[in-house]
């Protein structure tokens, strides 16, 4: 089983239409990002039944995914409303965040996009319990308050680290419009037989 990390080539990114009103825009763009996400997972998992998706937020990639046909269940610490949209939707969720020793057993594939504090939580535990996963890394600097890791790259080569069966390369599954410098997916595949 082999571990990859994908870091997308963010100088080819289009830039944001002006002419947009920005929510509408932004909203747009996040769909986006979420629909490459999803193609992805539809391409390298195509016998994943269940997942779970970590640090889903509102749910949209959750119901994104239960629409093409998956049992998926949401991860989060959620607020009403998106509790509210969750239930509209049929969605299982979990109403907490990941940890260490989040149970992983009863899924064929753990996700999150741009689940910030979780990543190393999720490689983590997926690596522990051989459970193959794809998350796409925080565009933001949230949760490295580690004083050796000050940089993205530092980030990367850190999580990295986590298994000897990490590789890297170059993957277009993810859009990064709204970090221009920000991409990196990292994932578990197993191979089969």
């Amino acid at each position: 089983m082999d571990i990859v990390i994908s870091v997308v080539d963010c100088s080819k990114v289009k830039p944001f239409d002006e002419r947009e009103e920005h929510v509408k825009k932004k909203s747009h763009l996040r769909f986006n990002n979420k629909q490459h996400f999803a193609r992805f997972i539809k391409s390298m998992y195509p016998d994943v039944k269940t997942i779970l998706d970590v640090g889903t937020g509102g749910g949209y990639l959750s119901k994104l995914l239960k629409d093409m046909g998956y049992i998926v269940t949401a991860m989060d610490k959620f607020n009403e409303e998106d509790i509210k949209y969750l239930d509209e939707n049929n969605i299982k969720y979990l109403n907490t965040y990941f940890d260490l020793n989040t149970d992983i057993s009863k899924f064929d594939l753990v996700i999150g996009l741009h689940c910030c504090e979780a990543c190393e939580l999720v490689i983590r535990n997926c690596v522990k319990n051989d459970k193959e996963f794809a998350i796409v890394l925080c565009e933001v600097n949230r949760g490295l308050e580690n004083d050796k890791i000050r940089t993205r790259k530092q980030y990367v080569d850190y999580l990295k680290g986590i298994s000897c069966k990490l590789k890297m390369t170059k993957l277009p599954i993810f859009e990064p419009i709204e970090c221009l410098e920000w991409g990196e997916t990292i994932y578990l595949k197993k191979e089969r037989k």
